[in-house]
């Protein structure tokens, strides 16, 4: 080709397009690097932010079917897990500390606050969930072995129950839709929202569009 001669249009046009999709390939990995790092370097929620998000995860609790709210069990008099379940012994004393009643009261005053009044309620057969679940107010409490403390001599086993208490979830959440609060120990909400609880905090849990069950959040007592 001569010093003077002109590219072929569509290799010019070719060319101009490769140039173009370059630049915008280019522009984009320079957006998602510069996303990472404002994920990486977020600061955390202040006071008034996470208030904020609180009370709209509590607005999607009252309003939205789905949800799951699990509670830990207030504190008790010693270790009260039953060897074998006889349930009917734990409605006959208080087993709970006075801070363990006090807890629990905080979390019906949060329920009542929030216009949570009604629900799906179940507990483990451990005597304090089911005075805690019980002081609730949410209706009748039912008793679930599932909800039980976690094996601590078997891997499988724990991982087992895990499996058969979100399958469970899953059916009942199907059947009814309504709002399911699960009151058990912090080692079961550890599994099974793979969350650790904070203190004095209930998990908010819900089923997302293809019916997993995943972590949404915590509330804190208010």
């Amino acid at each position: 080709m001569s010093r003077n001669a002109r590219p072929h249009p569509f290799l010019f046009l070719f060319t101009y397009q490769l140039r173009v999709v370059v630049l915008l390939a280019l522009t984009l990995l320079a957006g998602i690097a510069q996303g990472a790092s404002a994920k990486k370097d977020a600061k955390p929620l202040d006071d008034y932010e996470q208030r904020i998000a609180d009370q709209a995860l509590w607005k999607e609790l009252r309003q939205n079917p789905g949800y799951v709210l699990l509670i830990p069990a207030a504190e008790a008099h010693g270790d009260q897990r039953p060897a074998s379940p006889d349930t009917a012994k734990c409605y006959q004393r208080f087993n709970l500390t006075d801070h363990g009643a006090t807890v629990a009261r905080h979390f019906y005053n949060s329920l009542r606050r929030h216009d949570i009044r009604k629900a799906l309620t179940y507990s483990s057969q451990w005597c304090p969930a089911l005075e805690t679940a019980t002081r609730l107010g949410l209706g009748y409490v039912h008793e679930m072995a599932l909800l039980n403390d976690l094996p601590a001599d078997s891997e499988t086993a724990r991982k087992l129950q895990i499996m058969q208490l979100k399958s469970w979830a899953n059916d009942l959440q199907y059947n009814h839709k309504n709002l399911l609060v699960l009151v058990a120990h912090t080692s079961i909400m550890a599994a099974l929202s793979g969350n650790t609880p904070e203190p004095q905090h209930m998990q908010v849990m819900k089923y997302n569009t293809r019916d997993k069950l995943i972590y949404v959040g915590s509330v804190p007592l208010d």
